[in-house]
C-alpha cells in the first residue's frame, strides 16, 4: 500500500458534470499535503466540450497539479471494471439533478460513491449524509474525501456490501425494459407505454406497472433519467 487515495469519476466532459468541484477540491487537499490521485475517464463529444477539455486541463497545470489529475479519456466498456476496481472512491459532480446510471454502476461493484445529485438521496438511504455534499462546494466534496478514507476496513466492506445490495434491490433486471424503452421513446410509436405493457407481460406475467415509475421520488427520478 503506497497510501495513496485514488479517486474515479466518469462521465461525458461536459459542464454540466462539474469537473471544476473536483478540481477545486483536489487543490485544496494537495494544500492538506494529502496523498491522492484523480483519474477522470470519459471525452467530449462537441466542440464546445473540447474547449471545455481544454479550459480543465490548462486549470490543472497552472495549478501544479498534473500528478494529481489524470484525463484519461474514453474507455472501452470492457474495461471500465478493472478501472472501477482500482480505484477508493468514485466522485460524482453532475448538476443535472438526474439519475446517472455511471453512479449505480459503480455500487454495483462495491465501489463507494460520493456524490451532490439529489436524486440519490433516497437511494442512498441510511449513507445519505456519509456519501453526498452540496452542489458546486469544493470544500464540502474535499472534507467528505478525507472522512472517507480515514473509514476503518470493516466500514468500507460493510458500506460497499449495502451499496450493491441496493442496486440489485431496486435498480436490477426489472427496471432494465422500461429504461431501454425510454431511451427509445423519441423514435418509437406514440403509445409506448402499449409496448411496455406488452414485454412485461410476456416477460414477467405481470400487467402493465407504469405507475411503478411515479410510487416515490426516487422512481421518478428514474423515469426521468430515461428521457434525456
Amino acid at each position: 500500500d503506497d497510501g495513496v487515495f485514488r479517486i474515479v469519476s466518469v462521465g461525458r466532459i461536459s459542464p454540466s458534470k462539474g469537473y471544476e468541484t473536483l478540481i477545486d477540491a483536489v487543490e485544496i487537499l494537495m494544500k492538506q499535503g494529502r496523498k491522492l490521485q484523480v483519474k477522470v475517464i470519459g471525452g467530449p463529444g462537441t466542440p464546445e466540450q473540447k474547449d471545455y477539455l481544454r479550459t480543465l486541463v490548462r486549470g490543472v497545470k497552472e495549478r501544479g497539479l498534473e500528478g494529481m489529475i489524470e484525463f484519461a479519456g474514453s474507455v472501452p466498456n470492457k474495461d471500465m471494471p478493472s478501472h472501477l476496481a482500482e480505484a477508493d472512491l468514485f466522485v460524482h459532480m453532475g448538476l443535472t439533478g438526474s439519475l446517472d446510471k455511471a453512479v449505480l454502476e459503480a455500487m454495483a461493484t462495491g465501489l463507494l460513491v460520493l456524490t451532490c445529485n439529489e436524486a440519490f438521496g433516497d437511494v442512498l438511504g441510511k449513507y445519505h449524509e456519509l456519501l453526498m455534499y452540496p452542489k458546486r462546494d469544493a470544500r464540502a466534496l474535499a472534507e467528505k474525501i478525507v472522512r472517507i478514507a480515514h473509514l476503518t476496513g470493516e466500514e468500507r466492506r460493510e458500506a460497499a456490501e449495502d451499496l450493491r445490495a441496493i442496486v440489485e434491490r431496486d435498480h436490477g433486471e426489472e427496471h432494465l425494459i422500461p429504461r431501454i424503452l425510454g431511451k427509445l421513446a423519441e423514435n418509437a410509436e406514440p403509445d409506448v407505454a402499449e409496448r411496455y405493457n406488452e414485454l412485461v407481460k410476456e416477460r414477467y406475467g405481470g400487467e402493465y406497472e407504469h405507475r411503478r415509475w411515479f410510487a416515490s421520488p426516487v422512481l421518478r427520478a428514474g423515469y426521468d433519467m430515461t428521457r434525456i
